[in-house]
């Protein structure tokens, strides 16, 4: 092995690495999105101009904007520990980071508030490229060392 090849390996082999990178990154950021709708659904809403009126109000507020991104989180949080999840957990962050993008210029191209979204479309943004950045990185490493083992 030459020594281009020896750093390129070398390189390849911190791809496992980003990937959990990215995930402990995300587990935190949708861990803190998701506790604070289930500790203060009121407060959390009100902070964007959002009343809840009921009871039942609350709870969807809880389980719909609360339970879904800490269950996310957790289960990024856990797929570090796990070689094997690493690149199915990415794969949920990048989706998840997507989705979330195109509803929110859908949202921005019919009702407008392009100002009001900014910060959370960067945030999106960073993490879609974050997560696609170690999904490649990470096949390239799955597709150099399996090539290399069959040779």
């Amino acid at each position: 092995m030459t020594g281009s090849q020896g750093e390129m390996r070398g390189a390849l082999e911190l791809a496992p690495t980003a990937s959990r990178i990215v995930l402990v990154l995300a587990a935190i950021l949708l861990a803190r999105i998701g506790s604070r709708y289930i500790v203060d659904p009121v407060g959390a809403m009100a902070a964007d101009g959002i009343t809840l009126h009921s009871v039942r109000a609350m709870a969807v507020a809880r389980v719909g904007l609360g339970a879904f991104p800490l269950a996310i989180a957790i289960f990024a949080l856990g797929s570090v520990f796990a070689s094997r999840a690493l690149m199915a957990a990415t794969s949920l962050i990048a989706t998840v980071m997507v989705t979330a993008l195109v509803v929110r210029v859908v949202d921005i191209a019919f009702d407008g508030g392009l100002d009001a979204n900014r910060a959370p479309l960067a945030g999106e943004s960073v993490f879609l490229i974050l997560s696609v950045v170690a999904l490649v990185w990470n096949s390239a490493n799955r597709w150099t060392f399996g090539r290399a083992e069959r040779d």
